[in-house]
């Protein structure tokens, strides 16, 4: 009971950092505002959410997708598959949470994001809380790092990292405050990523910082 109090408090208290930061980003006239891949749970500023409808939604407790959402359109897409059907900067802003360490190429996706959205909101987990943290982000396929210096969002393969560095068992408060360090990013126009030098899996995409 304790622990699902202090879940609820962890989530309230994440949820009200995230939207104080769109609240202030967030363009006054925006009319098509999307949250992508957030399941059954868009933004409260979103009036469109975009997900696979057949996703088994494991990072959601395996719950079912809600589509019938009053006041938010659902658009079915499969975020690994590009070109993404739709029109440069048809969006006014794009909400992404917690969804880049999951794809196959976050890199390609930023640019999908930046192609089809006038600007936009990102957010992925602290590193620390993969690299350190013994929890169920063992199912996260990158690490994300944020470089303030030309504002770029880095990823490297988690487990070509994790393998090194195994992850240690924590307590709840500090995966907490783990997670308070959540890397957040704000664009418009365009999104600066790239790939670490550890990442390197042989694509031809990935590169090192600076480069």
């Amino acid at each position: 009971m304790l622990r699902k109090l202090a879940l609820h408090v962890m989530q309230a208290v994440l949820k009200a950092k995230r939207n104080t930061i769109i609240s202030a980003h967030l363009p006054s006239d925006a009319q098509q505002v999307v949250d992508v891949g957030c399941g059954h749970y868009p933004n409260k500023f979103a009036n469109i959410a975009m997900d696979r409808a057949d996703n088994d939604d494991r990072q959601r407790g395996g719950l079912s997708l809600k589509t019938d959402r009053a006041g938010v359109r659902f658009i079915d897409i499969d975020l690994n598959r590009f070109p993404y059907p739709f029109a440069d900067k048809q969006f006014d802003y794009l909400i992404c949470t917690h969804v880049l360490e999951h794809v196959d190429d976050p890199v390609r996706t930023c640019e999908e994001f930046a192609r089809i959205a006038k600007a936009g909101y990102l957010e992925v987990p602290y590193f620390a809380a993969d690299v350190f943290v013994s929890n169920n982000d063992a199912i996260h396929r990158w690490l994300c790092m944020y470089a303030p210096a030309g504002h770029v969002l880095t990823f490297t393969n988690r487990d070509t990292l994790v393998a090194r560095f195994p992850p240690l068992p924590t307590g709840l408060i500090m995966r907490f405050f783990l997670q308070l360090r959540n890397v957040t990013y704000t664009w418009s126009g365009t999104i600066n990523a790239q790939y670490w030098a550890l990442a390197r899996d042989g694509s031809a995409r990935e590169q090192a910082p600076g480069s």
